[in-house]
């Protein structure tokens, strides 16, 4: 874990089914924005919702996408892989 994600005060949650959300929540000032692909996802929504984050990590610059965490489903379930 670094220190920028050990120091962090403030977390925002952003379904991974909606990724344009995610500029708006790297500007809001929260020291990381944590893309929820677990609880806030449906089943039948996960792949798209992968395809949709993959595409939205790649347009942010780097500074930004070092703010960013993202949520996984736990080990043992059929999303984790």
């Amino acid at each position: 874990m670094t220190d920028f994600v050990r120091n962090a005060c403030s977390f925002l949650f952003v379904p991974a089914t909606q990724p344009e959300r995610l500029p708006k929540a790297l500007a809001s000032g929260t020291d990381l924005v944590i893309a929820d692909w677990e609880d806030a996802v449906a089943p039948a929504d996960k792949e798209r919702a992968r395809t949709a984050l993959a595409e939205a990590l790649a347009a942010l610059e780097g500074p930004a996408r070092a703010r960013l965490l993202v949520r996984i489903n736990s080990e043992g379930t059929p999303w984790f892989a």
